[in-house]
């Protein structure tokens, strides 16, 4: 038996939005998949002369999927209204944007 008082509150909380076991390792699974892949492109264009502006893109292409799915899957936005997501969506890609357009500056 358990006599901490939150536990309750805790257990209603968690069964209220399930959100599984196997969804959250698979989106694990694609989290680490994608820092791997942003880590080889990173690897092979400082390995190489020349414009790496295709593997700058595509790097931070895979960070701003990468903050979506952190956003929708470890952090409820799954569970929440379709302007959260347009919201947030807009955000992420405006960051990324001026991101990319500042480090391409000649």
């Amino acid at each position: 038996m358990n006599n901490n008082p939150t536990w309750p509150a805790v257990q209603a909380t968690s069964s209220q939005h399930p959100m599984t076991t196997r969804a959250a390792t698979a989106t694990w699974l694609l989290l680490m998949a994608a820092t791997m892949l942003s880590w080889w492109l990173a690897k092979s264009a400082g390995a190489e002369g020349g414009d790496h502006t295709g593997e700058l893109t595509a790097i931070v292409a895979l960070a701003v999927l990468k903050m979506y799915l952190v956003l929708a899957v470890f952090m409820g936005l799954w569970k929440s209204p379709l302007n959260w997501h347009t919201a947030l969506g807009a955000w992420l890609l405006g960051t990324g944007g001026l991101i990319l357009y500042f480090a391409l500056q000649p």
